[in-house]
């Protein structure tokens, strides 16, 4: 008799301990897709801001080299006066690039 409760004991623990053991590992499960999908954010976050600072880059260094036309001699006049408002565009469009929060709208392509 004495067996028949000690292996009805040990099976009831046996039992017990899987059940929270398979507790356990679905609460993880969840909790590592929750950490994926902010990984996965975090990364387009991320990208996005590579994205921003590229364009920065490229437009600042199309200014460097619209600006150094003006050191040559020979610089046509028409062009002369079309720098600053280039400039302006390439202001403008930093401007839409910093205020669209995130959101791909293909400038930066």
């Amino acid at each position: 008799m004495k067996i028949i409760e000690a292996i009805l004991i040990c099976s009831f623990v046996i039992l017990c301990l899987s059940i929270i053991s398979e507790g356990i590992n679905h609460n993880l499960e969840k909790e590592l897709d929750r950490q994926q999908e902010l990984n996965k954010q975090i990364l387009g976050l991320l990208q996005n801001e590579k994205g921003k600072t590229d364009v920065l880059y490229k437009i600042i260094f199309h200014i460097r080299d619209e600006l150094s036309l003006l050191k040559l001699k020979d610089c046509p006049k028409e062009e002369f006066k079309n720098i600053p408002f280039e400039i302006i565009d390439w202001i403008d469009l930093l401007n839409k690039i910093h205020s669209s929060d995130g959101e791909n709208d293909g400038i930066h392509k």
